[in-house]
């Protein structure tokens, strides 16, 4: 009796460790699985974001999120594309669901202020900008981004401030040059606008936004060939065309 006990025990054991050496085979081919598809999906995002499908990118990264609710990168993804999709209420609420359930990460919060600037909310936006500025003053993106904002309430010598001291931090930097120079034609001062932006093309830091913001300020000012001559560097002839019609009907 003693042995049918002791073999009995042994055999369930054995059952035990063989159910779970299955189990552990099957969550780990899982897992291989699931990792190979975060990457796939990844690529496709990032292709997507590149081709300026930008619903399509948000699809991506949402499934992506459904295999991991965590992932920081997904979650930016996700939100970043919405808002290029005209949807930046819509990533409101993911960046602010990703917060409440998990951590406030600086990103998120810069992502959040980016969208909430998207949807019109320019006083909420301001008020996160500050806060975000307060707590990490040499992050540059937050000036350009503050700068945009006092554009938007038409306080220019504000914008300008801002704008001036994300250069400070972050010298010749392209994002905060095009936006500096799109506040200095908005407060129409065209010409300086164009003294801004024209080193930045010739160098390594150029791109297609500074590239297309000055096509813009040369086609303001009148010169209607160069600002001809950038737009085709990155834009369709059809899409030039049509552009040119409009900026020359002005």
């Amino acid at each position: 009796m003693l042995l049918f006990n002791r073999n009995t025990r042994l055999l369930t054991v054995l059952s035990v460790v063989v159910l779970t050496s299955c189990i552990t085979t099957g969550e780990t081919s899982k897992l291989a699985e699931d990792a190979n598809t975060r990457k796939v999906l990844s690529q496709l995002s990032n292709d997507a974001e590149n081709a300026f499908e930008y619903s399509k990118a948000a699809e991506y990264y949402s499934r992506i999120l459904e295999l991991q609710p965590k992932n920081i990168k997904a979650t930016l993804g996700l939100a970043r594309n919405l808002r290029y999709a005209g949807m930046p209420k819509e990533a409101i609420k993911i960046i602010k669901n990703y917060v409440s359930k998990f951590n406030k990460v600086e990103s998120l919060r810069v992502e959040l202020l980016k969208a909430q600037l998207a949807a019109g909310m320019l006083e909420i936006a301001l008020e996160t900008a500050i806060q975000l500025k307060t707590e990490n003053p040499s992050n540059w993106e937050l000036y350009s981004i503050l700068g945009i904002i006092y554009d938007q309430k038409n306080e220019y010598n504000l914008a300008r401030d801002n704008y001036l001291e994300g250069l400070r931090i972050s010298p010749e930097n392209p994002t905060v040059l095009n936006n500096y120079a799109l506040s200095l034609a908005q407060n129409g001062e065209v010409e300086e606008a164009i003294k801004i932006l024209k080193p930045i093309i010739l160098s390594e830091k150029t791109t297609v936004q500074t590239r297309q913001t000055l096509a813009l300020l040369y086609n303001l000012s009148g010169s209607f060939k160069k600002g001809q001559a950038l737009m085709q560097r990155d834009l369709p002839n059809e899409i030039v065309e049509k552009n040119m019609k409009i900026m020359k009907s002005f």
